[in-house]
This record gives structure tokens, C-alpha cells and sequence, in this order.
């Protein structure tokens, strides 16, 4: 029985003893990203500020800093210099942009293209992070963003998960624990709830194992293990429904790409439809403040590049008839023509820039834009603002 325990003892120590190795070799290499966000109060989730790390995949690694107000950009006052021009930016992840160097970002390439051309001087200020849904950046300008005293207001718009963010059943759980916001229609327009997220609410062995995942988190290890976990459906699924794992990192959220179906569930009728008031909310939320709201409809991986689709298609044996890419894009922007709202459609001079340079403007396993995509839309943006006169001329 003794030299059984010895056995035991030895393989759980050399097992450890891997273990400690795999993460310091992983730690000097930087090959994880640290975690930027924390629960808040108000927005549901936010950024660390001051908060300062690397920001890395198999397609990157950057190097990530929070200024002290909680944005992924450079500090900014609330107090607009005498002559400036300002933008704010609200967005999600691909605004928050800490998948390329902070230069690189849409917000950073839009200021320097607004600078160079000598029309005044500009500041544009990211305020995008990471899975914000249109509630969140609402919420974001109603108690932050108009305390810049911006002049324009650009609304990013992502329909990959900003329809499905808006929406509490079709969103993917983040694994916050404290409550997070979401609207609902009711008579009287827009009513605004706090609750928990589904693997809070509903699977109690959730809320049980946070406190132990929230430790293991901290582990570089513990992020490459999840990662290999991934590859193996049948193990993930059983993760998630044991609240092990969160259901957005299994990769076996196919129903999201229900945004592009011609013919939506209650669900999807219901999360358009908020998302048609948050948008409206927000216009005259920016007018009150003096300012202009322009909205400009990003581009989803998919959509640009065919290969991509068919992948998607393929993995989640999606029915490719009833699907249409560009929906999602025209009934948005069929509203906002309706609403007298600007807008931007980003995704005819994407599509035509790749394949005419045969260039991929988003990570290819990523999804979010390269530093040339970045670029790519902030020319983009640059000459729609210039061209319709939303920003001052020489």
C-alpha cells in the first residue's frame, strides 16, 4: 500500500512538476493574453484602467496599454482644447482593436489621415471594447462619452454578434458573474434590467466553480489545455453543460450566424427590433449633446472572403439556401435611411479590395481585422466624412 502511495505521489509531483515548466515557458514567451476586463457595475463589463500587457494568438501578439479612464487608446481630458474636433468612437471588439499595435487601429489611422490633410485639428477617441453590443455602448455614452464633448460620433457596427449582443437569449455568456444590462421593448419604449448571465442563472455548478476558474485563468497553461479542448466537440459540449467551460469558447455556437437566415426565428425578430431602438436611442442621445451620429456597418470575415463561408457552412451544416450574406447589412441600413441616420457600408469596397489585390484584410482564424483592414476602413471612413462634408473643410 506504501509503495502504491509512493507510485502516486511520484506521478502526481512529475505531472506538477511539467505542469510548472509549460507555464514558465510559456510566460517568458508572452504566448497568452492578459485578461483587460472586469465586471462593471453600469456597463455590464469594462476595461481595467491603467491595466497594461500582452494581447496575443497564433496570428499576433501586441502589446495592449488601458489609459486611466478605461480606453484602449492615449489619455484624453474631458475638456476639448479651443479649435479641436472630435470624434468618439463606439464599437466592440473590432474598434477596441488589440488585435494589431494601437497606431495601426481604425480610430489611430482615421486621426493621422484627419491631421495630414491640414482640414484642423482632429482628435478621434476609441472607445470601443471588447463584445459590446449597442446596450453597452448606449449605456457607455449616456454616462462617459458625452463628457468628452464630442462633435461626431461614429457607431460601429458589427452585425456578426451586435444584433445577437442586443438580445438575451441569443447572446454568448462572457462568464461575468455580476449582472450585466439588457433592454427590453415594453410600451413605453426601451426599459433597461440588470441580470446574470445564462451559466450564472441557470446552471448553479457554475456559479459554484467561478472562484476556481477565476484562479486558474491566471495560468498560461490553462488557456492552451482549453484551447486543445476545443478540437474535441463531444468534450466541449460536455464542458459547457457542466459550466466548466463557457459556451463562446467551445466553438460550437453555429445559431449565431442565424443573423444571415432569410427567415427569422421569434428570437432574431425580437433582438432586431431592440437593436432598431438602442440605435434610434443613441442618435437622439448624440443630438441632445450637440453632436451627429454617423453609423458605420463594419465587415464580418464570411462575407469577404467566400472561402471562409463555405468553412462555416460546412462545420455547422448550415442550410446555405435559406442563407443570405448580405441581409443583415441592407435591412440595417434600410433603417437608418428610414431614421434620417448617416451611414456607411463598408463591405462592397472590402469585398472588391481583396479580391482585386487577393489580400485578406481579417486574421484568417481570428476574424478580426488586420492592421490592413484597419487601414483599408479608415481610408474609407476618412473619404465618406470628407466627401459628404460630416467633418470641417479646408
Amino acid at each position: 500500500m506504501r509503495a502504491a502511495l509512493g507510485r502516486i505521489a511520484l506521478v502526481v509531483l512529475g505531472v506538477s512538476a511539467g505542469l510548472i515548466g509549460v507555464e514558465a515557458v510559456l510566460r517568458l514567451a508572452a504566448s497568452r493574453s492578459e485578461n483587460f476586463f472586469a465586471h462593471h457595475p453600469i456597463y455590464g463589463w469594462f476595461h481595467i484602467p491603467g491595466r497594461e500587457g500582452w494581447f496575443a494568438s497564433r496570428e499576433f501578439r501586441t502589446r495592449v496599454t488601458i489609459n486611466s479612464k478605461g480606453l484602449h487608446d492615449r489619455e484624453f481630458s474631458y475638456q476639448k482644447e479651443a479649435g479641436v474636433f472630435r470624434i468618439l468612437v463606439l464599437g466592440d471588439s473590432m474598434m477596441d482593436a488589440m488585435q494589431v499595435n494601437g497606431r495601426d487601429s481604425f480610430s489611430k489611422v482615421l486621426e493621422r489621415l484627419l491631421e495630414q490633410d491640414s482640414r484642423g485639428r482632429f482628435e478621434v477617441i476609441n472607445a470601443g471594447v471588447n463584445a459590446w453590443g449597442t446596450a453597452n455602448e448606449l449605456l457607455f455614452f449616456r454616462h462617459e462619452g458625452y463628457k468628452y464633448q464630442p462633435d461626431l460620433v461614429l457607431l460601429a457596427f458589427c452585425t456578426c454578434n451586435d444584433i445577437a449582443n442586443n438580445s438575451d437569449e441569443l447572446s454568448h455568456d462572457l462568464g461575468f458573474s455580476g449582472p450585466v444590462p439588457v433592454f427590453r421593448l415594453a410600451a413605453d419604449g426601451l426599459r433597461l434590467e440588470y441580470g446574470l448571465q445564462p451559466s450564472f442563472r441557470d446552471n448553479p455548478v457554475a456559479s459554484r466553480l467561478e472562484p476556481i476558474k477565476g484562479a486558474l485563468r491566471r495560468l498560461y497553461v490553462y488557456d492552451k489545455i482549453r484551447e486543445a479542448v476545443v478540437g474535441f466537440p463531444s468534450v466541449a459540449r460536455l464542458l459547457v453543460r457542466t459550466g466548466v467551460m463557457r459556451d463562446y469558447q467551445s466553438g460550437l455556437r453555429g445559431e449565431l450566424y442565424g443573423h444571415y437566415s432569410r427567415t427569422y426565428t421569434r428570437e432574431w425578430e425580437e433582438a432586431w427590433a431592440v437593436t432598431r431602438a438602442l440605435i434610434a436611442e443613441i442618435d437622439l442621445e448624440v443630438a441632445r449633446r450637440g453632436a451627429r451620429l454617423v453609423v458605420v456597418i463594419l465587415t464580418n470575415p464570411e462575407q469577404v472572403h467566400g472561402e471562409i463561408w463555405n468553412e462555416i457552412v460546412d462545420r455547422f451544416t448550415l442550410p446555405e439556401g435559406d442563407m443570405d450574406l448580405d441581409r443583415p447589412d441592407q435591412l440595417l441600413a434600410t433603417f437608418l435611411a428610414e431614421e434620417g441616420i448617416p451611414y456607411m457600408r463598408l463591405l462592397p469596397r472590402f469585398r472588391a479590395q481583396a479580391r482585386a489585390a487577393g489580400e485578406y484584410l481579417h486574421f484568417r482564424h481570428d476574424g478580426h481585422w488586420t492592421a490592413r483592414g484597419h487601414r483599408f476602413a479608415a481610408e474609407t471612413v476618412y473619404g465618406s466624412l470628407t466627401g459628404t462634408k460630416l467633418v470641417p473643410g479646408r
